[in-house]
């Protein structure tokens, strides 16, 4: 009897023990359901997602909302059992954006009060579609430092010239530097900002160039340490535009080490430690490279200033294709695997969704800046303990130094640098470093969500997503939900929700596509009646156009006002105007690109051209190009009718773009002018048989006209 009582119990302890053998301990990864999503378009066009399978999930919940809407619904389109790890959804439309969100149920042992196994959730986003429609990237205003300006000019105006050859319409302002903290200073930042925004809600985005006023503000520690109890830095406070909640009567805390933690009362610094019912309208950005000094060579000037020029170059690079050769690939460095928040989740799951669930690769600690100097990678994580200077597992600020730190778009997360506004701070020194990084952000308390940007739209539009994470909406994206088993109910671990700490260092305009599309060429404008401007324009190079888009704004205006109500596959358009004066219009492709998660229209450069219009010109003196004889054997012949007296160039190019000759440069009086070309080059050679183009710019605006050449 004794023997089978003994037997029994070993069978049920042996159950018991596969039961619980069946199960292993969670891991950061789980938190993150790594998503792919394949476009098909024609007749039945679908979409399938797919992810990276997990031994411990069970079910997948697949929910959908139009990108445009704020909330996901709370039925699911699908749910999918374990084994299964993809989703064919049939019910797409060509031409919308979708967010996808994968809710995955899961089972695995973790610390909450027992080593029993427990439910779990992990999460994954991404935004998709197919042939999605152009994202319109608004306004930017460039807020530089004033001290910079000057001998950044060069640079800061080429800055310019990118963002809006991608679209963007530029407000740039100068504003007052302040190397310590100033509260008035900023809020005349503000000012400057709220202004602005007055004037013109397409302002989508702030770029914080140089040592532009730092806003303070809160009363808690985010990264748990009772001497970081306080103010942090708050740029959130210039992207949020009701400015209500932003008081300085009620925050009373001295405990702070550093000075410039401590928070009481009038002393410029803000209460709000969490937007709450508040919204961020404006992604901010910052570039702020001041006290930097381990990234100081000997011999320059100004330090400050070299850094920045050496930023805005790389940004540069980076926009005109000088980094197309990196892989749309990342890492992930993840040195708290313990913790229940998942911190390194971030990183799984926002390079999955942007680069693909099996182009993550984790490393181990102290991998991290060696991994970045011998490849090349689009995006970089790691995580750790930390100090102001330094990273657990990732490195110190001086093993930036002299490097080539091959990846765009980095995040850290540890104690004490996500408060950045310190001398040689880890989270700024990505920045610093040689070749490439050009965003930083402390990513973990909160997480932060970036799959919007897999289809072409700009990182600072995540930065409002993510910091709008705990609004009047509500929780729309979670990175965990864990079940505790003493009352069933579920849970997040997630701190920090859109709390004031959270902070984009970099360009908040960059995409992951900016320098894969082209512009069209030999954009001209010629106003053919009192009321209209002909634009005409030769195709762009390439075999991915579908369509263009035609953009026009007067000239006491500073955003551009999109024309045609359709996607336009001629080379020419008819544009009604209404006012006198300056006019500017630019043109842009708009090309098919294939993403990690669907397929969608990216605007590509925008070709630009202005024309001075007057509506009581009569229809026989417009302003018009003729060339005769058309095909050329000798000669060719250059008839211009000038509006106004101005200062014209007429040059010849070839089909490259390559100009050939300059057949006049100088001022002219209005009415009939004539030019001989005689068929050679600036060599006084005859050019070869084909097609030419004459060019003529001019105060009226710019016209070409074609030349076949016998």
């Amino acid at each position: 009897m004794r023997t089978r009582l003994l037997i029994i119990i070993l069978f049920v302890l042996s159950i018991a023990y596969m039961d619980l053998s069946a199960y292993r301990d969670l891991k950061n990864q789980d938190h993150a359901v790594m998503i792919n999503a394949q476009a098909t378009g024609g007749t039945e066009p679908q979409l399938m997602l797919s992810w990276a399978p997990n031994d411990s999930q069970i079910k997948y919940e697949i929910y959908r909302k139009k990108a445009t809407d704020i909330a996901f619904p709370t039925t699911a389109i699908a749910n999918v059992d374990s084994g299964i790890y993809s989703y064919i959804d049939k019910s797409v439309v060509i031409g919308e954006r979708y967010t996808y969100k994968i809710a995955a149920l899961g089972k695995a042992i973790y610390n909450y009060g027992n080593n029993n196994p427990k439910n779990y959730y992990g999460f994954g986003y991404v935004e998709g579609g197919i042939e999605a429609r152009e994202y319109e990237m608004g306004k930017v205003l460039l807020l530089v430092d004033s001290t910079v300006y000057e001998p950044l000019y060069a640079q800061v105006s080429r800055l310019i010239s990118d963002m809006e050859n991608e679209g963007w319409a530029v407000v740039l302002r100068l504003v007052t530097r302040a190397e310590q903290f100033n509260g008035a200073k900023v809020k005349k930042v503000k000012k400057v900002i709220a202004d602005e925004w007055a004037k013109d809600k397409k302002i989508t985005t702030v770029f914080l160039f140089g040592r532009v006023p730092v806003p303070y503000s809160g009363i808690s520690n985010t990264d748990g340490h009772p001497e970081h109890v306080g103010a942090w830095p708050a740029d959130m406070y210039y992207g949020e535009m009701d400015n209500t909640g932003w008081t300085d009567f009620n925050v009373k805390t001295s405990s702070a080490d550093r000075p410039e933690n401590r928070n009481v009362p009038n002393d410029g610094k803000f209460d709000l430690d969490a937007l709450g019912s508040f919204n961020t309208e404006l992604g901010v950005g910052r570039v702020d490279l001041y006290n930097m000094q381990a990234f100081h060579k000997s011999g320059w000037e100004n330090p400050e200033i070299e850094l920045l020029r050496a930023y805005l170059n790389k940004d540069h690079s980076y926009r005109i294709g000088g980094k197309k050769d990196f892989p749309k690939r990342g890492i992930v460095m993840d040195n708290f695997k313990t913790m229940l928040e998942g911190f390194a989740s971030s990183g799984w799951r926002n390079i999955a969704s942007l680069c693909g669930n099996e182009n993550v690769t984790g490393i181990d600690e102290y991998q991290y800046i060696q991994t970045l100097v011998e490849g090349k990678y689009l995006m970089a994580y790691g995580t750790g303990g930390g100090s102001y200077q330094s990273c657990n597992g990732v490195g110190v600020t001086t093993d930036f130094v002299g490097k080539n730190i091959n990846a765009i778009f980095t995040f850290m997360f540890g104690s004490y640098f996500g408060d950045w506004d310190n001398s040689n701070n880890i989270l700024r020194a990505a920045l610093c470093s040689d070749s490439s990084a050009l965003t930083s952000c402390w990513d973990g308390r909160p997480h932060w969500y970036f799959h919007e940007m897999g289809m072409g739209k700009p990182i600072g539009k995540s930065v409002t997503t993510s910091q709008n994470n705990d609004s009047d909406e509500g929780r729309i994206y979670y990175a965990n939900l864990f079940n505790n088993p003493n009352n069933g109910s579920w849970g997040t671990e997630d701190n920090g929700l859109a709390g004031r700490q959270m902070c984009l260092l970099g360009d908040p305009t960059l995409r992951m596509d900016s320098y894969l599309t082209c512009s069209i060429q030999n954009l001209s404008a010629v106003q053919n009646s009192k009321n209209s401007v002909q634009l005409k324009w030769d195709a762009a190079l390439t075999e991915n156009v579908y369509h263009y888009n035609v953009y026009m704004r007067y000239g006491t205006e500073d955003s551009w006002t999109k024309v045609n109500t359709q996607p336009l596959t001629t080379n020419e358009m008819i544009v009604d105007v209404a006012k006198e004066g300056r006019i500017y219009f630019q043109v842009r492709t708009a090309e098919l690109l294939t993403s990690n998660t669907g397929t969608y229209y990216a605007h590509g450069k925008a070709a630009k051209v202005d024309i001075m219009y007057s509506s009581s010109v009569s229809d026989d003196a417009l302003f018009s190009i003729n060339s005769y004889p058309n095909p050329a054997e000798t000669e060719s012949t250059i008839s211009l009718n000038l509006l106004s007296a101005s200062t014209i160039n007429v040059e010849v190019f070839n089909q490259s773009g390559i100009r050939v000759k300059t057949l006049f440069n100088g001022s002219v009086s209005a009415g009939q002018q004539e030019f001989i070309w005689n068929l050679t080059n600036s060599e006084n050679s005859r050019v070869a048989a084909g097609v030419y183009f004459v060019r003529v710019h001019s105060a009226d605006g710019s016209l070409t006209d074609k030349i076949v050449v016998r």
